[in-house]
């Protein structure tokens, strides 16, 4: 509710260091201005379909002056990919980035690259270097109910030793995100 600057001085005034928005908006030099005014940091996040939409949300970002890029690289782009298709969409978009010195911290995503600790696994033995945000929920429910929690956090590893960025989301293995009321319930202490 409110104005976006009602919005940005609340962010500020609860003690957060920055705000993250998605590239293209069209509000983006409001908040820009805002941003700088209550010295708050940019991140962004883009759901590109394409490599040739990738670079643009790279080269949006840099524009943007955002510290960094969470990509969310979809269908098609995603699951449907061959592995040697996904490392060829990774590695451009590296090789963009970093040369428009903007970090990408993958987001863990289902329907995208990074679908399942299987494909980030695959993905990992050729390009090590790659940096996450975790939205582990999404995993949850890719994984569904068969596994322990236990079990999900030791595959997931790979992608948390990684993580510059972790969404704190709730996952009942059907649903991305629940709402856990007051955080006593039995699923949310798990």
């Amino acid at each position: 509710e409110g104005s976006i600057e009602e919005k940005v001085r609340r962010v500020k005034e609860a003690g957060f260091v920055g705000w993250e928005m998605d590239t293209g908006k069209d509000f983006e030099p409001q908040v820009l201005e805002l941003l700088a005014e209550y010295k708050l940091d940019l991140g962004m996040g883009c759901a590109p379909r394409t490599f040739t939409d990738m670079r643009k949300d790279i080269e949006s970002a840099k524009k943007a002056g955002a510290k960094y890029l969470v990509p969310v690289a979809g269908h098609p782009v995603g699951a449907y990919m061959s592995d040697d298709e996904t490392f060829a969409y990774v590695r451009d978009s590296m090789k963009v980035a970093a040369d428009n010195d903007m970090p990408l911290l993958w987001e863990t995503h289902r329907g995208s690259l990074t679908q399942s600790p299987y494909r980030l696994m695959r993905l990992l033995e050729r390009v090590p270097q790659m940096r996450f945000c975790a939205d582990l929920s999404h995993w949850a429910v890719v994984d569904g109910n068969g596994g322990s929690a236990e079990r999900m956090i030791q595959a997931w590893g790979p992608a948390l030793d990684r993580c510059n960025g972790i969404q704190c989301r709730i996952s009942n293995g059907a649903q991305v995100q629940l709402d856990v009321g007051d955080g006593s319930t039995k699923l949310a202490q798990e």
